[in-house]
């Protein structure tokens, strides 16, 4: 049983690892010329956005004290919130694109 939750646990991290590389190869990567401040901002924001998930997770199911969950734990949700809009704001302009191409090179 506990090989399967192991598991179920790489997938999912694996999942939510891909996922976010998408997001910043879309957003960032492929908006900008070389490498340099705006996409490390980039990287920044994106990592930075799930620590303050998973400090908010940790925070959220401990004895920590309220000020400190109040600090952590709203950014974080809304952060989680946020990364899967993100991501699916994405994924459906990758099912656009094609059309608008082709629209576009009609005219």
């Amino acid at each position: 049983m506990a090989i399967v939750f192991v598991l179920v646990a790489l997938l999912v991290l694996a999942v939510l690892v891909t996922g976010n590389w998408y997001v910043w190869r879309r957003l960032f990567r492929d908006t900008t010329r070389g490498p340099g401040p705006v996409r490390r901002a980039g990287a920044a924001v994106i990592a930075g956005g799930w620590a303050l998930t998973v400090a908010a997770f940790v925070v959220g199911r401990s004895d920590a004290p309220f000020r400190l969950q109040q600090i952590l734990v709203w950014p974080g949700y809304l952060w989680l919130a946020v990364s899967l809009y993100l991501l699916l704001a994405v994924l459906a302009g990758e099912l656009v694109r094609p059309v608008l191409r082709r629209v576009l090179e009609r005219r």
